[in-house]
């Protein structure tokens, strides 16, 4: 895609097809639309579950203003300088907190993005970002719709170990520290400790094991089981709960076509039986005209 310069055309070349069209922009149309949506976050307020009054956007607020308190140190007894802005530093944690865990690359891409929002009108890169930005931010990165449930499943099916005829796939403690540590972001051996254990709380503080001299291998992972199956791989280590069984879930689907086949069976019942007694009206009207007739023609016969 490319725009000609000093004018109102637009380039596209599809991939593949070897054809390139030609655009016509229309400016003013689109300052039409901004003006019609409203001002600052009025365009976006839909976007967000629940909109403005709802409790996604009273939690981002709450995070937002609390990730300033943490930047400047809980613990302080100096006056508190609470503004709309809060460091790029922060954006992070604070989209983890709202319920999006994106990626170290996504993180890049975003920060990136912050930091050149603003270069071309001033030539600096943006250390801030403002709230109405972070809302956009957090509404034009998180996804759609979420994690499906059926690329957890088939993630871990590919890293499962072995199965169980009660629990299912199966995957070995050593294979899940193995993948965290080796697989795509490498996680030092301390960062899976600390996640793990905030995950899975356990008797020993964070990263405590690691530290200390005298513990082995083997006690280090000891708050993690042998055998992690797929359910407590996404209730007890991610924390989030599963859709209804499939089973389950087809017994609704099947019972929704169930009555769905009784009503389009009774509708078909309704008017073939409404046919019917149209026909039956027809054919005894049709036996009247006879009866008429023939009368008439014994008449003029007599």
């Amino acid at each position: 895609m490319d725009v000609y310069p000093r004018s109102k055309l637009l380039f596209t070349v599809g991939e593949g097809d070897h054809a390139v069209l030609m655009w016509t922009i229309n400016t003013r149309a689109v300052h039409i639309m901004a003006h019609i949506g409203g001002e600052g976050l009025d365009p976006y307020y839909c976007l967000i579950e629940g909109g403005q009054n709802g409790w996604l956007y009273k939690e981002i607020q709450d995070f937002f203003y609390y990730a300033q308190i943490l930047h400047e140190g809980e613990n302080t007894t100096t006056e508190r300088n609470v503004s709309h802005e809060i460091p790029l530093c922060e954006v992070p944690d604070l989209m983890r907190a709202i319920g999006y865990f994106p990626s170290e690359h996504e993180i890049g891409n975003m920060l990136h993005e912050i930091q050149f929002w603003t270069y071309s009108d001033n030539g600096k890169p943006q250390k801030y970002v403002s709230f109405e930005d972070f809302v956009k931010l957090y509404l034009n990165h998180q996804p759609a719709f979420g994690t499906p449930f059926r690329k957890l499943q088939e993630a871990f099916e590919a890293f499962a170990d072995d199965e169980d005829e009660e629990d299912g796939l199966i995957m070995y403690r050593e294979t899940l520290i193995s993948m965290l540590q080796e697989r795509a972001e490498c996680l030092s051996q301390e960062q899976v400790v600390k996640y793990l254990q905030v995950l899975l709380p356990s008797t020993q503080e964070p990263g405590e094991s690691s530290s200390s001299s005298g513990s082995s291998e083997g006690s280090l992972w000891e708050f993690l089981p042998e055998d992690i199956t797929y359910k407590a791989f996404v209730e007890d280590i991610l924390g989030i709960r599963p859709p209804p069984k499939q089973k389950d879930a087809e017994k609704g689907k099947s019972k929704e076509k169930s009555d769905d086949i009784v009503t389009l069976v009774g509708d078909v019942v309704d008017t073939v039986l409404s046919a019917a007694e149209v026909s039956q009206e027809e054919i005894l009207e049709e036996d009247e005209d006879k009866t008429e007739e023939e009368d008439e023609c014994i008449d003029d016969f007599d």
